[in-house]
């Protein structure tokens, strides 16, 4: 019994939780060369912060007085930054990203202890003296709380290889983490620790928890904005460059069709009428032009025109332009050019009586509705009110789909999509 008090004794000292939670919370970083050689750095810190938590030990009887400084124990401070710069040292990872995982484990390992002693003090009505029944309640609390943080909150965030960036979010957690150390410190040097003030400490722990993640997932929005105003960035260069382009084509095909008329008149081309036909519809992209009252939407219906020609897939458009003019036109261009290149995307795998788009642009009274409608056979996954990629490579797809959302609610619209009958309709509602 001895033993195993001894063994869950040390599994539970902070000394030990708090690289141990570091360490299963930064797992799935990049790791520095020779990783596991660096981990050995553990040894002389564990040789000397568990030795300081004993006076008749030498490096403990030698620096007790710091451990003990007014209303503060330095003890976890110095052991919280220690713990910190051997993350870093070990992990391949920004100095901020570190201190995120180290600080989850600090709040993890003060959640724990303070439910331990609350547990401590159900089961026996105090808690100076520890059972070990309790020591082994914290450890398994300690291994569930971490594999729940993971799951519910780390996993995803790995997984979208999110930087966090929130420095000032990050030393307002370290202001508090000092904080809670001092309040510890105090409720126990003034002898007024009971059930309550372990309950609040807990409280605190958890909500710093969520405060920390909520960090990141502002970092995770901010760095999403900032991929998608670059996406259409270039989107509306890309536009501006294809409106030079198309402009140039239609004044050659002007050209070439005054050209083919002189032949035909002259007899140029006497005997052959096949070539002559091939020549003209090569040239026809004047009359591919589709006119909706927006110069813009124009030129971008008429490239998707001949995309679908192309493709032979049928484009039916009924659009109003004018009544979108309150958009820019790169806004435009990105929002109806993804709506537009999604549709044709999907379509174009299947036979052609099933190769169909529509396309509807109206305004009824104060409301202005761009309607998007393709075939589409499946199953469709709806995350956040998208449909979510069915491309391998999701991190780097399912922008387009995101980029429309946020020029939507730019302009303060709404965006809905729906799959019935195997028609997936896109809908999107702007009031003017």
């Amino acid at each position: 019994m001895v033993v195993i008090d001894n063994i869950f004794f040390i599994l539970t000292e902070f000394c030990f939780v708090l690289p141990f939670a570091g360490i299963f919370l930064c797992w799935r970083l990049p790791k520095r060369n020779k990783f596991c050689l660096r981990l050995l750095i553990l040894v002389p810190y564990w040789f000397v912060f568990s030795s300081l938590c004993w006076d008749y030990s030498p490096i403990g009887g030698a620096v007790a007085w710091l451990w003990t400084l007014p209303y503060i124990n330095a003890y976890y401070l110095v052991g919280l930054a220690v713990v910190t710069l051997i993350l870093w040292f070990c992990f391949r990872a920004s100095f901020l990203r570190v201190l995120f995982f180290s600080l989850s484990g600090y709040l993890v390992e003060h959640f724990c202890s303070h439910a331990m002693q609350l547990f401590t003090i159900f089961i026996q009505g105090h808690h100076v003296t520890i059972p070990t029944i309790s020591r082994v309640f914290e450890f398994f609390l300690i291994i569930a709380v971490l594999v729940l943080m993971y799951f519910l909150l780390l996993r995803r965030y790995y997984r979208e290889g999110i930087q966090l960036d929130n420095s000032s979010m990050l030393l307002f957690i370290v202001v508090a983490v000092l904080f809670i150390s001092v309040f510890s410190t105090t409720v126990f040097y003034l002898d007024m620790v009971t059930a309550v003030t372990h309950v609040y400490e807990m409280i605190v722990s958890f909500l710093l928890v969520l405060i920390l993640f909520e960090a990141f997932g502002r970092t995770r929005a901010r760095q999403e904005k900032q991929t998608i105003e670059q996406i259409l960035e270039e989107q509306g260069k890309q536009q501006a460059m294809f409106n030079e382009n198309i402009e140039f084509i239609r004044i050659k095909s002007h050209d070439l069709k005054h050209q083919i008329c002189l032949l035909k008149e002259n007899g140029g081309l006497a005997g052959n009428e096949e070539y002559m036909r091939e020549l003209e519809t090569a040239v026809m992209i004047e009359d591919t032009q589709i006119l909706t009252g927006n110069e813009v939407l124009d030129v971008l219906l008429t490239e998707k025109q001949l995309t679908c020609q192309r493709k032979k897939i049928q484009l039916v458009c009924l659009a109003d332009g004018a009544v979108l003019k309150f958009l820019s036109s790169t806004d435009l261009c990105s929002l109806v050019g993804n709506a537009l290149s999604n549709a044709i995307e999907a379509v174009e795998k299947y036979n052609e009586d099933k190769r169909q788009i529509k396309f509807v642009v109206r305004q009824e009274d104060d409301l202005v509705q761009i309607y998007v409608e393709n075939y589409f056979e499946g199953a469709l996954q709806i995350k956040n009110g998208l449909p979510i990629t069915t491309k391998s490579d999701k991190d780097e797809h399912g922008f387009g789909m995101k980029s429309m959302r946020y020029i939507v609610e730019k302009y303060k619209g709404n965006i809905n999509v729906t799959l019935e009958d195997n028609f997936f309709s896109l809908n999107i509602i702007f009031f003017v």
